[in-house]
């Protein structure tokens, strides 16, 4: 009895189709969508990775820089001595060389932050747009 009302339901089911043109017009219409999608996601990937390089190397350039710095010229006092007063920091941290360490890498950090945030402003995005039709 049931399976007698469901045949009868789908034999009288006649769906309209739409005509093929119009199908691949909203299919090629869609394609574009995605490819748009796909370029600008393609262009961010770029632009971050330029900005990470550039962040990377001045990192690099920072902490180099400040390492020579803070390394003993004569054998016995660095070039520019730590700027740690010694109310601060007890004599013989302040002298260590693991307080000069630990402070070259908080500036190269700091240094490589500030570069990559300037570089992803800087660096402009340039995807090859695909023109999406005009409703």
């Amino acid at each position: 009895m049931e399976e007698d009302k469901l045949k009868d339901l789908f034999e009288k089911f006649d769906p309209e189709l739409s005509s093929p043109a119009l199908f691949m017009e909203k299919l090629e219409e869609k394609m574009q969508a995605v490819e748009f999608v796909r370029q600008h996601y393609a262009a961010l990937q770029r632009k971050n990775r330029r900005a990470l390089c550039f962040a990377a190397l001045a990192g690099f350039l920072a902490g180099a820089f400040l390492t020579a710095l803070c390394l003993p010229v004569d054998g016995q006092t660095p070039l520019v001595p730590l700027p740690v007063p010694a109310f601060v920091l007890s004599a013989a941290v302040a002298e260590s060389q693991l307080a000069a360490c630990v402070l070259v890498a908080a500036a190269s950090g700091l240094v490589a932050w500030g570069v990559y945030s300037v570089a992803l402003t800087a660096i402009r995005c340039r995807p090859q747009y695909v023109r999406l039709p005009q409703r």
